[in-house]
């Protein structure tokens, strides 16, 4: 099925650079975040753990990155939210 949506220059620029950041071309990130979407709103009753995240699983297998760079990716991430939840907290003091 093919499907066209109106999107902004920045909308664009943003999904291509977040596409990018994964490794994965524009269609590829879409469709992920489609599908991740629909199975977040699934019934959860009677899946396993395993059956919920193996839609992660697939996208971490497909993206080629080893545990260790998953690792830092994700310790990066961590550490930036956390410097956004303190940051707001100082700016509204």
């Amino acid at each position: 099925m093919t499907i066209t949506i109106d999107l902004s220059p920045d909308e664009e620029r943003r999904l291509q650079e977040r596409a990018a950041q994964l490794g994965q071309d524009l269609p590829a990130y879409l469709r992920r975040l489609i599908r991740e979407d629909l199975d977040a709103a699934a019934p959860v009753r009677g899946r396993t753990f395993a059956e919920i995240l193996a839609p992660v699983h697939e996208d971490f297998r497909e993206s080629g990155m080893t545990e260790g760079e998953l690792d830092t990716l994700l310790e990066e991430a961590l550490g930036e939210a956390r410097a956004e939840r303190h940051g707001g907290k100082n700016a509204r003091q």
